[in-house]
Formats: C-alpha cells, sequence, structure tokens
C-alpha cells in the first residue's frame, strides 16, 4: 500500500513541531522529556524574577523558574513556580526560597536555603516560605545608616562648638580673654626674672654649692666606707625590735602597776606616821632627838680636835707625840700649799 504524499508531508510537519516545541523550551532551561519536581514559593514582591531564572543551591544550579502568577485566594501575593531537575535534591521542610541578586545588573534568581535541622522532605507540588534579599540601594542605605548618624552627631558637635566660638567673640568674652593673656604675659615675665635671679644666685654660690657637693660625696664615701657597722646598727636595731615585740607587756605592766601600788601604799603609811621614816616625818620628837644626838656628835669631835690628850692617854699616846703628829701634818699641808 502506498503512502500518499499527503500523509507524509503532514508527519514530517509534525515532527517539526514538536521538534520545535521542544527545542524551544530546551532552549529555556525546560526539558519536557524528563520527570520534573515541581515546587512553589509565595512572595509579596518578585524584584523582577522572571521565568527561566536559574534556582541555585549554595551557587550550582538545580532548575529553575516555571511560571509567575498571582495567588486566587490571597490577594497581593505572588505564587511563583519553579522545578528541580536534579532528582538528587530533596528539599527539607521548613526551608526557605530567597530571591536573591546575580550580578551588579541585577539578574535575578532563587537560592534554596535548607533547613538542615529538619531530615524530613516536603511532596511534590508543596509551597515553601519565600523570602526577598535586599536591594542594592537598600543594603547601600542600611550601610549608610551608622553614617548617617555619626554625621548628624558631628554636625549637632560643630553646632555646638560654633556657638561657644560665638560666645567666646562676644565683646565682654574679649575683654576677659585680652585681660586673661596680659595676666599669662606678666606670669612669664616675672617666671624669668625669677630664672635670673636664681641664675645669678647659683653663680654667686658656685664656691659654696661645690663645697656642699664635695661634703655630700664626703658623707657618700663614709657610709659606703662603713656600710658594715651600718648594717650591723640596723641589725642590732632589728634584733632589739623583734626582743621588745616578743616581751610580755601586758605582764611587764602589771607589774609595774603592783609596784606603784605597793610604793602608793609605803608613802600612804609614811604620811600616817607609821614606821621610821614616817614617824621621822611626822613626830616633832624624834626630830629633835635626831638633831640633840648629832648636836652632841658635832661636841664631842670638837673636844676631840682640841683636847686629843683627853681622848689618847687611855690608848698611850703622850701630849709630846700628838704634838709632833699635829707639827708633822702642819708640814705637809703647807708643803702641799706651797706647791700649788
Amino acid at each position: 500500500m502506498k503512502i500518499p504524499n499527503e500523509i507524509k508531508v503532514g508527519v514530517v510537519v509534525l515532527i517539526a513541531l514538536a521538534m520545535l516545541y521542544w527545542g524551544y523550551n530546551y532552549i529555556k532551561g525546560i526539558n519536557i522529556l524528563e520527570e520534573q519536581n515541581m515546587y512553589y514559593a509565595e512572595y509579596k514582591n518578585v524584584d523582577g524574577l522572571m521565568d527561566n531564572h536559574p534556582i541555585q543551591l549554595q551557587g550550582f544550579t538545580v532548575g529553575n523558574v516555571r511560571n509567575i502568577a498571582f495567588h486566587p485566594k490571597k490577594q497581593g501575593t505572588l505564587v511563583v513556580g519553579f522545578v528541580i531537575t536534579d532528582e538528587s535534591v530533596k528539599i527539607p521542610k521548613g526551608s526557605l526560597a530567597r530571591i536573591v541578586n546575580l550580578d551588579l545588573l541585577g539578574s535575578k534568581a532563587i537560592a534554596l536555603e535548607f533547613n538542615k535541622k529538619s531530615f524530613v522532605s516536603i511532596e511534590l507540588n508543596d509551597t515553601i516560605e519565600g523570602a526577598n534579599q535586599n536591594s542594592l540601594t537598600q543594603e547601600w542605605t542600611n550601610a549608610m545608616m551608622p553614617v548617617r548618624d555619626k554625621a548628624m552627631v558631628l554636625i549637632t558637635q560643630m553646632d555646638t562648638a560654633i556657638k561657644i566660638i560665638q560666645q567666646i567673640l562676644d565683646k565682654d568674652a574679649r575683654k576677659n580673654l585680652s585681660a586673661s593673656f596680659e595676666s599669662i604675659r606678666r606670669s612669664f615675665e616675672t617666671f624669668e626674672q625669677v630664672a635670673m635671679k636664681v641664675d645669678t644666685m647659683i653663680g654667686n654660690n658656685t664656691r659654696k654649692f661645690s663645697r656642699t657637693m664635695s661634703n655630700l660625696d664626703a658623707i657618700t664615701t663614709n657610709i659606703n666606707r662603713n656600710e658594715q657597722e651600718i648594717d650591723n646598727i640596723l641589725n642590732n636595731f632589728s634584733t632589739f625590735s623583734d626582743s621588745l615585740a616578743s616581751v610580755d607587756m601586758a605582764t611587764t605592766l602589771k607589774s609595774a602597776d603592783r609596784a606603784l601600788a605597793d610604793v602608793a601604799a609605803m608613802l600612804e603609811k609614811v604620811a600616817q606616821g607609821e614606821g621610821t621614816v614616817g614617824q621621822l616625818l611626822n613626830d616633832d620628837k624624834v626630830y629633835l632627838k635626831l638633831d640633840s644626838m648629832v648636836t652632841n656628835m658635832d661636841m664631842l669631835l670638837l673636844e676631840l680636835k682640841n683636847n686629843p690628850k683627853k681622848f689618847m692617854a687611855p690608848l698611850g699616846w703622850s701630849e709630846n707625840k700628838i704634838q709632833r703628829k699635829k707639827n708633822k701634818q702642819a708640814k705637809k699641808a703647807a708643803k702641799q700649799n706651797s706647791g700649788k
């Protein structure tokens, strides 16, 4: 059976159209011959995202955007459908689909941010949470916000400084400032005069200053020479301090207190006339007796001096012997006087 040419032409045209359709989709990144995993994400603003823009995971393209449409039930919400062409990629629950900038020209893509804490994957045709990356303008604004705040603070400080300068440049303030500079000038002049006087005084007393320094040097030398003796003195003082610290001061003070109490009691007894000292101080009879005894002893010694024979005769001393001794003593005293 012969196939008509019309059928042959029709089959060729159909095959050509099918190839054209497949090629067109393939160019857009859609392979209609492969099984595709479809997912959805919802956004308030897609920031210029379009069909066939890539879906990336850690910078690697794993799919592309299939379609973008408004949500039929949620007003103002856009639904982005995208396919994952890599069958090994499974999206965990709680993951995020963030619209990001691929370059400075504003090319868009969806970056998948997996929830690493979840080990359960979402089903095909499920919807995951969408998010937007800040645009370059927003990034620039966020980066410039601290600079703007610092600039505002700087402007405020400059305004305060200008107000202070205006107050300083006030007429009365200028007078006070001039008076202050004049006072500073006089202070420097006084300081210069004092410095000149000190210099003159040092020049006039150079010799004294040299002698003083020499004396200081001699003192330092003596200290160095007697360093061992000074160390011994300090060690002795340290030993004395240690001994003093080891003394039981409480016991010593108690003993001293008891001794003072005994002295006070003794003085009280003397004041009351008890004992020999008390009677001597308080009883006139004892004093008179002692005075009489001293007077009698004085008379006895005077008599012994004037009449030694009376007392020496019983001891075998004659009057001539006594006289010779007196003469000898007198000569000896005269000789000593003449020698002086």
